[in-house]
């Protein structure tokens, strides 16, 4: 962020430096052009009025050039060079023909470099002729390349201010929120325009502070209940309070516990292994084809309810942890198993549109409130009826799904009604 702040100072500082320097070159040029023209004006006042002493060679002007010549362009005299072409097509002599006056800066053909000029129609000795006036524009470039040299190294020395200039603002403006305690937020140590922020951690430390009270209590209860369960099982079996036929039932009471116990701690591990891993290794993965595994993997869970599965699949690959999307697509399929009636049916389907694949799972089983649409991915939630209370599961299933498509930046989207069967629609997005 630091670094963010100094280049956002540091660019506009420069940008504004740049900007006015480039201006003022500009200005400082054109009022030089400016200059140039008014002494341009002055001077031939002067050589207009003495133009016969200068033709006839009485009166020496080396600074400026003069140039006469007839309505035509023919050269009548120039004190620069002895013999010159035609200069009808000059620009400053065509604009003096139809306006009497006429200014420019050009490049000379005759002399070779840039030059001012200044041509009027003039009254000489009862004819009319073109007066023209010039002086050398290298004087000026000169001035002009001098200057621009001494404002490169205004420019370099502003750089290297405003790199300071940055570098000291990042770090004020930066201090107040890196002295932030995050736990326990003041706004009284930060700017104001930061307070609606301050009231969204405190709102979000809140959150979290609940969120781990809820973890906290629901974790002991569903603990609680099959260890109970356990203990009170071996006890009576410890103790001789069992009847001899009656063992086999606690000592499968004691296993099934054991496993569903088993079962809810992998998945708590699951759980806080996602939220703490952010870099996960990934590889191109054909969906369709671990589809097809999960398939088989639950083979015995769709005979016992004698589930019958339809797929309409097609060749997709995808950058992801392959044993992560295997769990997700599992549980969803193990759900739409689990949640489904006897002899229902599950169909899954993959299609693509616009280099997005999309997935269905659809069954045909007790289906979802819409009520409870967003509390669904909570960890231990589970819907309060008389069905689902019977099936087995820790609640945990549907938050380890959410965790790993938001690793894999999969969107999940839900249309279910209750007895009408659910339907989780995947949105797989290639990075």
């Amino acid at each position: 962020m630091r670094k963010k702040i100094f280049l956002a100072i540091f660019f506009t500082s420069f940008s504004f430096i740049f900007l006015s320097l480039v201006f003022l070159l500009f200005l400082f040029d054109k009022t030089l052009q400016k200059q140039a023209f008014y002494e341009l004006e002055e001077e031939f006042v002067f050589v207009e009025n003495n133009l016969e002493k200068i033709l006839k060679k009485e009166f020496f002007i080396n600074n400026y050039r003069i140039t006469l010549l007839l309505n035509n362009g023919e050269v009548v005299f120039d004190n620069f060079a002895n013999s010159l072409d035609n200069h009808l097509n000059r620009f400053e002599i065509q604009n003096a023909l139809k306006n009497d006056y006429a200014i420019s800066s050009r490049f000379s053909n005759s002399l070779k470099k840039d030059s001012f000029y200044l041509a009027k129609k003039i009254i000489f000795k009862q004819k009319e002729f073109i007066l023209r006036l010039s002086s050398d524009k290298e004087n000026i470039n000169t001035l002009i390349k001098n200057t621009a040299l001494f404002l490169l190294i205004i420019f370099i020395f502003s750089v290297c201010v405003c790199i300071l200039i940055a570098n000291f603002l990042s770090k004020q403006i930066l201090k107040p929120l890196k002295n932030l305690d995050l736990n326990n937020p003041s706004k009284d140590r930060v700017y104001k325009e930061l307070h609606d922020f301050i009231d969204k951690i405190e709102e979000n430390n809140e959150n979290t502070k609940r969120l781990r009270v809820e973890f906290t209590h629901n974790v002991t209860h569903e603990l609680k209940t099959p260890l109970t369960s356990i203990m009170l099982s071996s006890e009576m079996l410890k103790n001789n309070m069992v009847k001899k036929e009656d063992e086999s039932n606690f000592i499968n009471l004691i296993y099934n516990q054991s496993c569903a116990l088993l079962v809810m701690i992998d998945e708590i591990i699951k759980i806080s292994f996602l939220e703490q891993n952010k870099d996960i290794k990934k590889l191109n993965i054909r969906i369709d084809l671990l589809l097809l595994k999960i398939i088989k993997d639950l083979e015995f869970k769709l005979k016992e309810k004698n589930i019958n599965i339809k797929t309409k699949l097609i060749k997709y690959s995808f950058l992801c942890n392959e044993s992560l999307l295997y769990t997700m697509l599992f549980n969803l399929i193990e759900n739409a198993i689990k949640y489904n009636n006897d002899n229902g049916i599950i169909d899954i389907k993959m299609y693509e549109r616009k280099d997005i694949l999309f997935l269905s799972i659809k069954d045909s089983g007790i289906g979802i409130k819409k009520e409870f649409f967003d509390r669904i991915y909570e960890r231990f939630f589970r819907i309060c009826s008389s069905r689902s209370k019977e099936i087995e599961g820790t609640g945990l299933g549907l938050s380890i799904v959410k965790k790993i498509a938001k690793i894999h930046k999969i969107k999940i989207k839900l249309i279910s009604a209750e007895n009408e069967g659910s339907e989780f629609i995947l949105r797989f997005k290639k990075f």
